[in-house]
């Protein structure tokens, strides 16, 4: 499809119609909690310089980075990220944990829009 093209997309069994701009694919959201390795903690130098590069990374791949946090407590930090798909953010958090500075516990994250067409299914036949 070129920019500005149309689709139908169906929720809820209604069909809706929807624009879809030049490279603008529907994208999951995951939410990933970041453990520093012990290698991560003795570079921790360049951890920013880090979270800029899978950034990138993530982009060449279709991934948006939405947000990294650097936080305090059990974890040592969160990554939001949309992606068109489980494949892509696997790759993506794959290639995170290949590194050998983190550990990641990720899980998909649903707006209450996508909530709302996925409750609507509950008790449907």
């Amino acid at each position: 499809m070129g920019p500005g093209s149309l689709s139908m997309q169906s929720y809820n069994n209604c069909i809706r119609p929807t624009i879809l701009l030049k490279g603008d694919l529907p994208m999951a959201t995951f939410i990933t909690n970041i453990k520093f390795t012990q290698q991560g903690i003795k570079d921790i130098d360049h951890t920013t310089k880090r979270a800029a590069a899978l950034k990138a990374a993530g982009k060449k791949m279709g991934v948006k980075v939405k947000d990294i946090y650097w936080t305090l407590g059990d974890r040592d930090g969160v990554l939001i990220f949309e992606a068109p798909d489980d494949e892509t953010a696997t790759t993506l958090l794959l290639r995170l944990g290949a590194m050998g500075n983190v550990h990641t516990t990720t899980v998909r994250a649903f707006t209450a829009a996508e909530m709302d067409a996925i409750l609507a299914k509950v008790h449907t036949e």
